[in-house]
């Protein structure tokens, strides 16, 4: 399959490879790029938020309230850093991540299947993210590298001596607490290779066991690392609680039935760019295993992707909620078993020059295609967000930057912490979002008060409201999370501000006492 192609290749060809790769990259985040002039979303505002204050001396979950691990704030940090503020620093960041996972994926593809499906299935999958990008700087996004290392060090460990096995096990589990260190649902095909480790009767258990605890040194010493900077810092408690212990609150606020709605929600929105199907063959034609799609791999190699699937696919459905960005991290597996599908029929070529002829063109052909219909996507992307009417979002960052100073506080009352990112301009409270305190489980009467003393102590020069429900007044709760403390501390506040100006539904209040 195509090893004629392999042998007669050029010595340039693998410049020429990285540059297909690349270019596939490039066009890919080009659809999010920050010269669109749209504002970053929620979830990538509050990321950039905590970024920005972390190098201004605060420190994540102590200082600023947010329930993600901190991958993704010091990707965020070092962009702004590098970038000088700028988000093309970090948006620099996201091609590093993208073009490391795309080379990874690729070199694991070619060493499997070879040229032209490694190609085919790499644009492939490129082209499904830009329909799963929503905005970009998203933590499944970054965890996109370490998935596709999980897959290629596990066939290492499976095809080496004990020695060598020994040393990738423990190189494993560092790539596995890298995923789980920017989203913790994607180390399913970690987990899923340590059970096999287990259920392998071939191997003796010493083995097991110490691949096991190679993996666990590896996870452990680079989580240990982050828990120990957390706890000199003062703020292993609240990473625990945030990073965790709401997390899996908010997923037991969907039960079972609920959850598996949403993922068929989710997947009925699955980008129609042909890897799903291409997927769902590849694994019909792993469970037929005859002669087909037989890559270079170890036999058990082929265990791991028949349950990793599934496993993803739990995964996903942990959080209950079917949003098509967390589709990203089934990437890496639906791209491998793609390549099972396209391999397969490529086996089934009349014979070894066919199939030399057909290599090439098939690269070929997978490059123009993939080629053209990112550039048409990118290009249609540009003329939408130049039509696109002006976000309330740009009014307000102008006018808090107009009528504060870069020492004064502002409190956005809402799920809209890029206003503060974007102006720059700190929240008086760890809350520069909501979320956690219309959640009476976690939140209770307890922080909905302390959200309101810190607000009075920070005494904000503007207060921006952003709750459409609220309809523009300062709220005294937050979903069923009520307080009589909190209500009087509310009106406290009122009596400190007066409405001065209203963009789009969102009011803007100044505060009128010194």
């Amino acid at each position: 399959m195509s090893r004629g192609f392999e042998r007669r290749s050029l010595p340039w060809r693998g410049l020429l490879e990285a540059a297909w790769v690349l270019a596939g990259v490039l066009l890919t985040l080009y659809t999010v790029h920050p010269g669109r002039g749209l504002p970053p979303s929620r979830d990538s505002g509050a990321f950039l938020y905590i970024g920005w204050r972390w190098l201004e001396g605060d420190i994540p979950y102590r200082d600023v309230w947010d329930h993600k691990p901190p991958g993704v704030y010091a990707v965020d940090a070092l962009g702004l850093r590098l970038g000088r503020g700028s988000l093309w620093g970090v948006w620099g960041m996201e091609v590093l991540f993208l073009a490391v996972a795309a080379a990874g994926g690729y070199a694991l593809l070619r060493r499997w299947w070879g040229v032209p499906v490694a190609l085919l299935v790499t644009y492939l999958w490129l082209y499904t993210l830009v329909f799963l990008l929503d905005g970009g700087n998203l933590t499944q996004e970054y965890a996109l590298p370490f998935q596709f290392a999980m897959f290629g060090l596990w066939a290492a460990v499976a095809r080496r001596h004990p020695s060598p096995a020994t040393a990738w096990a423990a190189a494993l589990g560092v790539v596995t607490a890298g995923a789980f260190l920017f989203r913790p649902n994607t180390i399913a095909p970690a987990l899923v290779g340590l059970a096999l480790w287990w259920l392998d009767a071939s191997l003796p258990w010493r083995v097991r066991a110490r691949r096991t605890l190679a993996f666990g040194l590896g996870f452990g010493v680079v989580v240990g690392l982050v828990a120990a900077y957390f706890a000199w810092q003062r703020a292993l408690g609240a990473f625990w609680e945030q990073a965790f212990v709401f997390n899996y609150l908010y997923a037991q606020e969907r039960g079972l039935k609920r959850r598996v709605l949403e993922v068929a929600r989710g997947l009925r929105q699955f980008p129609a760019t042909g890897l799903w199907p291409l997927a769902l063959l590849g694994y019909a034609a792993l469970l037929a295993w005859r002669r087909a799609a037989r890559p270079a791999w170890p036999r058990s190699v082929r265990l791991l992707l028949l349950l990793t699937f599934p496993a993803e696919l739990v995964m996903v459905a942990l959080p209950g909620r079917g949003r098509v960005p967390y589709f990203t991290s089934l990437l890496p597996i639906l791209a491998l078993l793609a390549a099972v599908a396209l391999a397969a029929a490529l086996d089934r070529l009349d014979s070894a020059p066919a199939r030399r002829a057909w290599g090439p063109w098939l690269a070929a052909g997978a490059l123009l295609t993939a080629w053209g219909g990112l550039h048409a996507l990118a290009y249609y992307d540009y003329l939408k967000a130049t039509a696109a009417e002006p976000s309330p979002v740009a009014a307000v960052v102008a006018y808090v930057q107009q009528h504060t100073r870069p020492d004064e506080t502002v409190l956005v009352i809402g799920a809209e912490p890029e206003v503060n990112f974007l102006a720059r301009r700190r929240s008086p409270t760890r809350f520069v979002y909501q979320y956690p305190l219309y959640r009476r489980r976690y939140a209770g009467e307890t922080y909905l008060v302390q959200f309101y003393q810190e607000v009075l102590a920070g005494r904000p020069r503007l207060i921006v409201v952003a709750l459409p429900e609220a309809e523009g007044d300062i709220p005294d709760h937050f979903g069923p999370n009520r307080s009589t403390a909190a209500a009087r501390l509310v009106g406290r506040l009122r009596a400190q501000y007066q409405r001065v100006a209203d963009f789009d539904g969102w009011a803007v209040y100044a505060r009128v006492t010194r």
